[in-house]
């Protein structure tokens, strides 16, 4: 449960985050809290977080930018959906025999 504490951290200081005001700032908190998370980052834990008006679509969306802003900086990071959530694995670019990239659905 230990893991899970460090996430419980994150949503108890909540009250602290700036409010969301673009699809640009949902896109930067939620790759910071994928990233941070040493867990994969579920739906209901971005919403006990960053409040109950995220839903799934609003995530997705995001989640989208925060991949087109990563490679557009040719990142070796990438945030996939996994096991009901959210994390980011390390890829390798450029590597002919390394498995294609994970893309979230659209």
């Amino acid at each position: 449960m230990e893991e899970n504490q460090n996430l419980d951290d994150l949503a108890e200081e909540s009250a602290e985050l700036p409010k969301v005001e673009s699809q640009e700032d949902l896109a930067r908190i939620i790759q910071a809290l994928v990233f941070a998370s040493p867990d994969i980052v579920t739906l209901k834990k971005l919403r006990e977080i960053l409040g109950d008006f995220l839903d799934a679509r609003l995530v997705s969306d995001a989640l989208i930018a925060a991949n087109d802003s990563l490679n557009k900086i040719n990142s070796p990071f990438e945030i996939v959906e996994q096991a009901g959530g959210y994390r980011v694995p390390s890829i390798t670019r450029g590597c002919a025999s390394c498995s294609p990239k994970q893309t979230l659905a659209a």
